[in-house]
């Protein structure tokens, strides 16, 4: 993974205070087809990431997810209309 992804897969795993599980980091373009993967994956760029969810629970893990990381953050969501 590239250091934005790595940074944000730190920092989603301080909030949740548990192991990340990472399935799925970067793919080969042929890989990625393979799987079915979007045609513009971020996972062909190393910047996207795919976790187990076993230890996890699901919606407090979300909820950690979409928990603004900074007010830039929590005005840029807000801005998009991804809130």
């Amino acid at each position: 993974m590239k250091g934005p992804a790595l940074d944000k897969a730190q920092a989603l795993r301080n909030r949740v205070v548990k192991p990340l599980i990472v399935r799925s980091a970067y793919r080969s373009p042929k890989h990625n087809r393979v799987v079915a993967g979007a045609i513009r994956s971020n996972h062909m760029e190393g910047a996207a990431f795919d976790t187990a969810m076993t230890n996890h629970d699901s919606t407090a893990f979300e909820a950690a997810a979409r928990r603004p990381r900074s007010r830039d953050d929590l005005a840029e969501r807000l801005r998009d209309g991804r809130f």
